[in-house]
């Protein structure tokens, strides 16, 4: 995580706080979606992502809470090319407000071009240059909460980021798939301990997923 460089005088004195350049800020999750197809023109949506966020500098990133958000959705289909869903989304990453209303809208122009909309936290136009390479221009939140060491006790720091840049999805077969990004992040939202406040809130950002795709038919 890079944007947190150095930190004004905080409230405490506590040798710990006099620079975060050294937290080691890391984090690991899991992501899964199940659509379940009601008729050819309906379906439920479902996902659910689970993470785990600390300064690594001395905690383990697997001895912190989990932190997780799920959502529920319901899709319609009004015709070949485009679709509506609207659904609910609740997280315990984000820091006062949990439950949030989201409304999902796709839109297909022609074979190549595309526009995706998760309101309020994504918004995507596509480019399917063949059918296992997509490009997406790309807007989307996101959001951590770290566990930061403080003596033997443990303070949190929270943020809330905006992501803007360009995503390249390859699907290597029908079960797997990775995607490349590239771009911008801008934080919206920081709560750090202690009094410390953010010198730098934005910078590059990049990233690599590996993503399965499980089929699951339902038998006569």
């Amino acid at each position: 995580m890079t944007g947190v460089q150095t930190c004004a005088l905080p409230i405490s004195t506590e040798k710990h706080f006099d620079c975060v350049g050294h937290w080691n800020l890391r984090s690991a999750g899991v992501d899964s979606k199940l659509q379940l197809s009601l008729d050819r023109q309906r379906s439920l949506l479902f996902g659910v992502n689970f993470s785990q966020a600390a300064s690594t500098e001395n905690l383990e990133l697997k001895s912190t809470q989990i932190g997780y958000t799920a959502s529920a959705l319901y899709r319609k289909r009004y015709s070949e090319n485009e679709e509506l869903g609207w659904g609910i989304m609740y997280s315990n990453n984000l820091s006062g407000i949990t439950l949030l209303p989201i409304i999902l809208w796709n839109k297909t122009f022609n074979s190549r071009y595309g526009v995706e909309l998760a309101a309020p936290y994504k918004l995507a136009m596509r480019y399917n240059a063949s059918e296992k390479d997509i490009f997406h221009l790309k807007s989307e939140g996101e959001s951590r909460n770290y566990l930061i060491p403080n003596g033997e006790d443990f303070d949190r720091y929270s943020r809330v980021d905006l992501r803007m840049g360009l995503s390249y999805t390859r699907l290597i077969n029908r079960w797997i798939g990775v995607e490349v990004f590239s771009g911008y992040r801008r934080n919206l939202r920081a709560e750090l301990p202690n009094g410390i406040t953010l010198k730098k809130n934005s910078g590059l950002a990049t990233s690599i997923e590996m993503f399965v795709i499980p089929a699951f038919k339902k038998g006569k």
